[in-house]
């Protein structure tokens, strides 16, 4: 399990998965991230869709 799903976990957090797997997996490269965050239950659509829609802006912002 990741470090940080544990501290979230522990400390009853309100974290925003989608932020911080668009860091670990688009920005550091970091498969093994992705692994962690779906044996932890934390890659939902909803996750998903947020690294998608900030890979699209990032996009956006380097075309224009």
């Amino acid at each position: 399990m990741c470090q940080a799903c544990i501290v979230a976990e522990a400390y009853s957090l309100n974290v925003n998965w989608g932020d911080i797997l668009f860091e670990k997996a688009i920005k550091d490269g970091s498969c093994d991230y992705v692994a962690e965050m779906v044996a932890a239950g934390h890659l939902t659509t909803e996750v998903f869709r947020a690294v998608v829609d900030r890979c699209v802006v990032c996009l956006f912002v380097v075309l224009f």
